[in-house]
């Protein structure tokens, strides 16, 4: 008697299957209360879906390789030549656009500030 009743306790205490756990996705399907785009994770199963973790940060997974290094470009031009990093800036955007892919709001404030850098240039403050 006394060993039945400890099966059935280690039966209900023992973990419950995850029937929509695969290989790529041990977790399984992402909890509703995952990290979104920008929030803090510790690892890519904190966060929603079509994102992952980098740096403790949910970022999207969908990125723009090309774009991503024309804003890397910018990032290195702000300080020595402004003008330069937003060329860099709208290379880097147009590819976003061209790969059929959102603008990450990083990318586009670090745009932004780039060209509030050069408000002597009056268009180009504008735009801004």
């Amino acid at each position: 008697m006394r060993r039945i009743v400890l099966l059935l306790l280690l039966v209900a205490t023992a973990p419950s299957c995850d029937g929509k756990a695969t290989a790529s996705d041990p977790g399984g399907s992402r909890k509703s209360g995952s990290s979104k785009e920008y929030e803090t994770c510790s690892a890519s199963s904190d966060c929603g879906d079509g994102l992952r973790c980098f740096d403790e940060m949910c970022l999207r997974s969908a990125r723009s390789n090309v774009g991503d290094y024309h804003a890397a470009r910018g990032a290195l031009l702000i300080k020595a030549d402004v003008n330069g990093a937003i060329d860099e800036y709208a290379k880097a955007e147009a590819r976003y656009e061209a790969d059929h892919l959102g603008i990450p709001p990083d990318l586009d404030c670090a745009y932004g500030a780039a060209l509030a850098a050069a408000q002597a240039t009056r268009e180009k403050a504008e735009l801004g």
